[in-house]
């Protein structure tokens, strides 16, 4: 929407401007200004919303798919990628906590993380 206010505010600009009523809405330099980065942020999101807006597909017949891969369809280093990722994301052990305490919570969650963890804290 932005890309095409954009693409006619020339046209918009012209039919604002002819009443009086609406002249205070004709976009200045600083509107054009603002909205330009943000169609250059949007504009990425371009292909996904015309994705989701396209007609549906034809139904699926037979059983349905997975929406996840199950992990053991990811490869290892995947299986790692994932999981480090995860921990990076996870909540930070607060500076007055135990490390230790910290880790028994997640020990589960990252299995390889915490193997590491054990050697280099000495769990």
């Amino acid at each position: 929407m932005v890309k095409r206010f954009l693409e006619q505010k020339r046209a918009i600009t012209e039919v604002l401007s002819k009443d009086k009523k609406t002249r205070s809405l004709v976009p200045t330099w600083q509107d054009v200004d603002v909205l330009e980065p943000i169609d250059a942020a949007l504009s990425p999101l371009l292909e996904i919303t015309d994705a989701l807006s396209s007609p549906p597909l034809p139904t699926q017949t037979g059983p349905p798919l997975p929406t996840r891969l199950p992990l053991n369809c990811l490869s290892a280093q995947q299986a790692v990628e994932r999981e480090l990722g995860n921990y990076l994301l996870a909540p930070d052990a607060d500076s007055d906590s135990d490390p230790l305490e910290w880790w028994e919570v997640y020990q589960k969650n990252f299995h390889r993380v915490s193997k590491l963890a054990k050697q280099y804290l000495r769990i």
